[in-house]
């Protein structure tokens, strides 16, 4: 392949590199969010708290097992049970703490993209007295949804001009 213009992978190499920043979102599309789904910052504080009780948990069920194979101290009949018990809460647990992360920044991504499509502008065409178009007034997508109630939906077309006039 040809080799790139000396600007192009100065500019690629620095969009590669750039450290990772998160997504700033408004207070408005958090509140959205947290309508949405109520308990989610409740679960998201429960499943990092929950994990440190299991590691505390298996910590403990480790070091009686590690007593209990130096002598030090009487083997439990349940101590196995107990160590896998915790480990596999601790791999739930962090599972879906990471699983309810990935499902509230969908959420918040979703909300910014709505936010950003009802802030887009169009435009109204109009047929001259002569039979040209000509654009209207610009509004938002979010004016064309105030007060219009649940039962009715925007339509927009999108057309060439010729196709327009014929319809």
């Amino acid at each position: 392949p040809p080799p790139l213009p000396a600007s192009f992978t100065t500019a690629a190499r620095s969009v590669r590199h750039q450290p990772l920043q998160m997504e700033q979102f408004t207070e408005v599309q958090k509140l959205r969010a947290e309508v949405e789904s109520p308990f989610a910052q409740v679960r998201l504080f429960l499943f990092p708290a929950l994990f440190a009780g299991a590691s505390i948990a298996t910590y403990f069920a480790l070091t009686s097992l590690l007593a209990s194979a130096a002598g030090v101290r009487e083997p439990a009949a349940n101590g196995l049970t107990d160590l896998a018990i915790d480990l596999g809460s601790m791999g739930v647990l962090g599972f879906s703490w990471r699983r309810e992360l990935g499902v509230r920044d969908a959420r918040l991504k979703r909300i910014a993209f709505g936010s950003k499509l009802a802030a887009l502008r169009i435009f109204q065409l109009g047929i001259s007295p002569d039979g040209v178009l000509q654009s209207g007034g610009g509004v938002s997508l979010a004016d064309l949804r105030r007060g219009r109630g649940q039962a009715r939906r925007v339509i927009i077309l999108c057309a060439p001009q010729e196709t327009l006039e014929t319809s």
